[in-house]
């Protein structure tokens, strides 16, 4: 008799399913309201480009991308659209991630020199680009003279670090509700007392309720904006400052208090400059950064990039349950992405504050989680660029990079992939860093794996710059479109208003408005199907279609290829 009812009820869900896809109901809209700053300034406009610079040129064949690979690379980059540039931590560092900075004064030598800095910005902004640079201010490397000098009770930097004549209790890593003091409470035979350092022992804490330490953070500051740096990521902006311990060594006031004060440094220095923080968290908690304008300018906003790729999930469905698998993940996919414009709406703070981003250097590939499926990483594109916020793009997104395997920051971290040479186009020699067993010395059953990983990728060649520069159906070319588009539109960047059209399909179907002016965007987020739309009384007409340029005459219903994305404008 279960089994019986069970059946009779999958077969209902099935025949409801089936009339809705046929007989969608009458589309229903909800409408957000945004706030933008009172002052547009360049970051506004900003299409940032993120460069891991040891990966990404090496121009001397040693293995190492370098400065002046990038700007040999600036053309491309020109021509990708992007016009801000934000550099991977290109400072002295004895790690090849260079979190953990042992002089801020000075350039990895094995990244190059201050003329190769100087030759690089230079055309960078011969070419309208602006530069940002990955500072970490949290902490430095062991081997920083700070540090070193700290550690023998050197006056004015015994109290340079955070030190404890004992562990204290109650602390534990701040990103966990574990109690566990040794791991962030540390020890040196030089010195008697215990240092704080929430990311490990090689990487001790500044003590930045030192005045003297403020000090030395703003003349690095200073350092760096007059030889030419439009702005700053600051990382882990979260853990500056701890008041005590669990539940008070993040997002204390006394962080708020630290990047105001920067901030206004900064601006001091150089008043259109940008200061991006790096702060994992909830939108509520994230928002508490801008400080009414008066803090830091921009936050990473990490919640748009995983609902982006849970929402290209699509994990094999079985015929029985395929109408009712499809509607909820479909209902589930617009919700959630309508939820992460609606939470930023919400905080009141201008949307401009949220920098989204697909990839990053901490993250898997996205291009890796969809199985390099392109028409998924286009319908990924798409979001990202006519979202209303400060796009980024991770090296090597533009084509799709995908990596070996999960898990290691080496596998996100891997050789730009400018053609299907032996090397990828990153270098004639052969020669390469992440196969180098001495750059992962901490690693003791290190195998080198890119070589074999490169040369057993299928289709490489598809995965290029080379392969995808002059195909207009590339990935690349998506790019290329549509940051033009976000470049002409100011209604994307900017929009007063946006309106969600519920119509009960996989297409996220919103209308811009800006003053008297309307913009619609409809993606089908389906990359296995085309889907059959039926539009709004608004919607029928004649538009232009700003993705091909061309006129369109929409009447009720619309079939939209799988993955496809029109900006319709009133002609």
């Amino acid at each position: 008799m279960k089994t019986f009812i069970q059946t009779i009820g999958l077969v209902l869900i099935i025949a409801f399913g089936a009339h809705l896809f046929v007989n969608p109901p009458i589309q229903s809209q909800e409408t957000i309201e945004l706030v933008q700053p009172n002052s547009l300034k360049w970051w506004h406009d900003a299409v940032t480009y993120q460069v891991w610079v040891r990966s990404f040129q090496d121009s001397d064949g040693d293995g190492v991308g370098d400065l002046a690979g990038l700007t040999s690379k600036l053309d491309y980059l020109k021509s990708l659209g992007v016009n801000t540039l934000w550099l991977s931590p290109i400072f002295e560092s004895p790690s090849y991630h260079g979190y953990d900075t042992s002089n801020f004064y000075l350039i990895a030598p094995d990244l190059g020199s201050m003329d190769d800095y100087y030759a690089f910005i230079g055309k960078a902004k011969a070419k309208g680009m602006h530069i940002i640079l990955d500072i970490a201010f949290n902490h430095v490397s062991e081997y920083h003279p700070w540090f070193q000098k700290s550690l023998t009770k050197e006056t004015p930097f015994d109290d340079y670090f955070v030190w404890k004549k004992n562990i204290p209790g109650n602390y534990g890593r701040p990103w966990s509700d574990v109690e566990d003091p040794t791991a962030v409470w540390h020890k040196k035979p030089e010195r008697d007392d215990y240092y704080y350092g929430v990311f490990g022992w090689t990487q001790p804490d500044l003590n930045l309720k030192n005045i003297d330490v403020k000090d030395e953070i703003n003349h690095i500051a200073s350092f760096w904006l007059n030889k030419g740096v439009d702005g700053f990521r600051l990382d882990a902006v979260r853990y500056l400052i701890e008041d005590g311990g669990i539940g008070k060594q993040a997002d204390t006031s006394s962080t708020h208090k630290f990047l105001k004060d920067f901030t206004a440094h900064v601006k001091s220095v150089k008043p259109d400059a940008w200061v991006i923080g790096e702060a994992a968290d909830n939108t509520r908690a994230v928002a508490r950064y801008y400080k009414n304008g008066k803090s830091i300018d921009s936050t990473f906003d990490f919640a748009f990039g995983n609902v982006v790729a849970s929402s290209l999930d699509r994990a094999p469905i079985n015929q029985e349950t395929k109408y009712r698998e499809k509607m909820q993940r479909q209902k589930a996919s617009l919700h959630a992405l309508w939820d992460v414009f609606k939470e930023r709406a919400h905080a009141k703070v201008p949307s401009t504050f949220y920098a989204a981003f697909l990839n990053g250097h901490d993250s898997d590939r996205l291009a890796h989680s969809l199985n390099g499926n392109m028409t998924q990483a286009k319908i990924a594109a798409s979001l990202l660029l006519t979202a209303p916020y400060a796009p980024f793009l991770y090296y090597g997104e533009e084509i799709g990079m995908t990596q070996k395997d999960s898990g290691d920051d080496m596998y996100r971290r891997a050789l730009m992939q400018w053609d299907d040479s032996a090397n990828a186009g990153f270098n004639q020699t052969g020669n390469r860093w992440l196969d180098d067993a001495d750059t992962f010395y901490w690693l003791k059953d290190f195998t080198p794996w890119w070589k074999n990983y490169w040369q057993n990728l299928p289709n490489k060649q598809t995965q290029t710059v080379s392969g995808q520069i002059n195909d207009p159906r590339s990935l690349l070319a998506h790019y290329q479109q549509l940051i033009q588009l976000r470049k002409d539109n100011p209604i994307i960047r900017q929009p007063d208003s946006i309106h969600l059209i519920n119509n009960f399909t996989n297409v996220w179907l919103v209308r811009y408005t800006k003053g008297q002016d309307n913009l619609w965007i409809v993606i089908n987020l389906d990359s296995e199907q085309d889907t059959v739309l039926e539009l709004p009384e608004e919607l029928t007409g004649t538009f232009t279609n700003l993705i091909s340029q061309q006129p369109i005459n929409l009447a009720e219903k619309v079939t939209m290829d799988k993955g496809q994305i029109m900006v319709l404008k009133t002609k």
